[in-house]
């Protein structure tokens, strides 16, 4: 099939969202999230009429969405909001991180090599933040002690994850990274580096004022893109460098409202068309492969469990303080967008097959799913005591 044009690409993928947003008005009082009707919708236009490799010109779109998504996860990185319940969201991520490298030599057997492996792992490993934090705000319990403690194990718990798939990418290129850019790069993205931390010391003497006045928008997403680009350069995945960026932004902004409103396009926008792209990733082929749902019952069984243990991740005086543990694991077992982001890396990195991108889609959507409908029964079932103002 011949190749769309840029904005015939752009207008297929907005039109499947358009579509998805207009089911999503009949199917939210059910518990179905947005992401996975666009998944649907991508799928459906994937396999029916135009394949993904009809579209050009919007990866680089949706690769910005994806970096400004993990940009807001470091923005939301606060370690002063630590200090009241510190052992409890460090001892979760701990059990969240290490009790999945208890199954690594299962997914060395199950997909045949360590470095697929590891990809899997960080599958595994990731946490959907947005999903969990909106149906949080849908539910009233966004403003809780359970919630705030979620919400920084949530984002802690994604840099594990990130760090895993850094192992991984650097494993599986480790033949062939210094082929794939040019000599200068790596002086280049260090030299970006450099730059910023110039820019930070230079900055942290005028915090005071900075926290006073918004963030310009050319600013915010110069830093991102840099950070993202010296991310890949460097091998760490721009993931990691969209991270930091949002990490260093958080420095000197006391408030993260005003960033996140120059980047409310990304979230709103690039982000389902992103989504879109996932969906028509998958083939019809290899959602019908048993091969592909025999590994994603392991890999939701391995999910489940890994989530579930978080329980024992929240000590007594958290407890007595209103936090409700079984919110927690429920609330990390979505793997959302950071699975899914992980997953496309690993199939576009040629590291994993189509069956095997199949079945680490359909886990993230069976996590997704069954860790929202059990959210949301633990929110409305729970006590007034457990959801005291933090």
């Amino acid at each position: 099939m011949a190749e769309l044009s840029v904005l015939g690409s752009l207008a297929l993928l907005c039109s499947a969202v358009a579509v998805a947003r207009v089911v999503s008005k009949a199917t939210i009082r059910i518990g179905v999230p947005p992401l996975l009707l666009e998944m649907a919708a991508g799928f459906t236009v994937g396999n029916a009429f135009f394949p993904f490799s009809s579209l050009s010109g919007t990866q680089g779109l949706t690769e910005l969405g994806i970096a400004a998504l993990f940009f807001l996860v470091g923005l939301h990185l606060d370690v002063r909001s630590l200090k009241t319940h510190a052992f409890d969201v460090f001892r979760t991520v701990a059990v969240s991180s290490l009790v999945p490298f208890l199954f690594l030599p299962l997914f060395v057997w199950a997909f045949g090599t360590f470095s697929k492996a590891l990809f899997v792992l960080a599958v595994v490993m990731a946490t959907g933040t947005g999903v969990t934090l909106r149906a949080l705000e849908e539910l009233g319990a966004a403003r809780t002690r359970t919630a705030s403690l979620l919400v920084s194990i949530s984002v802690l718990d994604d840099i594990p994850a990130v760090l895993t798939l850094v192992v991984a990418t650097h494993m599986l290129s480790a033949t062939d990274f210094g082929d794939a850019l040019p000599p200068w790069a790596g002086l280049l993205a260090a030299a970006c580096l450099f730059l910023i931390a110039f820019a930070a010391v230079a900055a942290s003497r005028q915090k005071d004022a900075l926290s006073r006045s918004p963030p310009p928008a050319f600013f915010l997403v110069t830093i991102l893109v840099l950070c993202a680009w010296a991310g890949e350069a460097t091998g760490t995945t721009p993931l990691f460098g969209a991270l930091c960026a949002g990490f260093f932004v958080r420095r000197f902004f006391s408030e993260s409202a005003p960033v996140e409103a120059h980047l409310r396009f990304a979230s709103e926008v690039l982000v389902p068309l992103y989504f879109v792209t996932v969906g028509m990733r998958v083939t019809s082929e290899s959602l019908l492969s048993p091969q592909s749902w025999a590994l994603a019952a392991m890999l939701c069984g391995v999910a489940f469990a890994v989530k579930t243990l978080c329980v024992f991740g929240i000590g007594r005086k958290a407890r007595a303080d209103g936090v409700d543990p079984w919110v927690v694991a429920y609330g990390l077992m979505p793997r959302g967008l950071p699975g899914l982001v992980f997953a496309t890396s690993a199939l576009s990195l040629g590291a994993i097959n189509e069956n095997e991108f199949s079945s680490l889609v359909l886990m993230v959507v069976v996590t997704t799913v069954v860790g929202l409908v059990l959210l949301g029964r633990r929110v409305r079932n729970t006590t007034p005591r457990q959801f005291l103002p933090p």
